[in-house]
């Protein structure tokens, strides 16, 4: 590949990380630091020649939930292939500029619900623009086919995280302390 391309770009995309066709340490090796590296599976950073390269996560993870939210939010009445497009674009604006310049190709996962975020508005966004955005059907409150107002529905639908508080039990007297 190196042969061909002086950075080339290396997808071992199998699952599990078992049946990956290369691990990124051998890509980097191999390629003497210079592919860019993508795998299916999480991998741990690779060092090589006093360079740390972080290897992204090429995980559908990053598309299908905000491509849901988008369709569901938007009401979007088909899923237009443009919306794959619209997505992948959207992920890739989430791509900070100094992990790019590290060669870096995607989001941390730590970054997953902003990514699903622009990714659903993208979508919905698309779905308004394409003339195929219907009503909500799981909120009262609606687009109108505003952006600004798709956005805010967007905020609204996303699950957030909220733990209760815990209490210990005394299982032998079964009361609470």
């Amino acid at each position: 590949m190196v042969n061909n391309d002086p950075q080339p770009l290396i997808l071992p995309l199998s699952n599990p990380t078992a049946n990956c066709e290369a691990t990124p340490e051998q890509v980097i090796t191999w390629s003497k630091g210079a592919a860019l590296v993508a795998t299916g599976s999480p991998f741990s950073p690779v060092t090589y020649e006093g360079t740390t390269h972080t290897i992204g996560q090429c995980n559908n993870v990053f598309v299908f939930p905000g491509v849901g939210l988008g369709v569901i939010s938007s009401g979007a009445n088909k899923v237009l292939p443009s919306f794959f497009t619209a997505a992948a674009h959207a992920v890739a604006q989430e791509i900070p500029d100094e992990a790019l310049e590290r060669g870096e190709l995607l989001p941390s996962v730590a970054d997953l619900k902003k990514v699903s975020q622009a990714v659903a508005y993208a979508v919905g966004e698309d779905a308004i623009n394409k003339g195929v955005a219907e009503k909500c059907s799981f909120s009262t409150f609606e687009h109108k086919g505003d952006p600004a107002r798709l956005g805010a529905l967007l905020s609204n639908m996303q699950w957030q995280l909220d733990y209760l508080p815990i209490k210990k039990v005394d299982r032998r007297k079964n009361k609470q302390r």
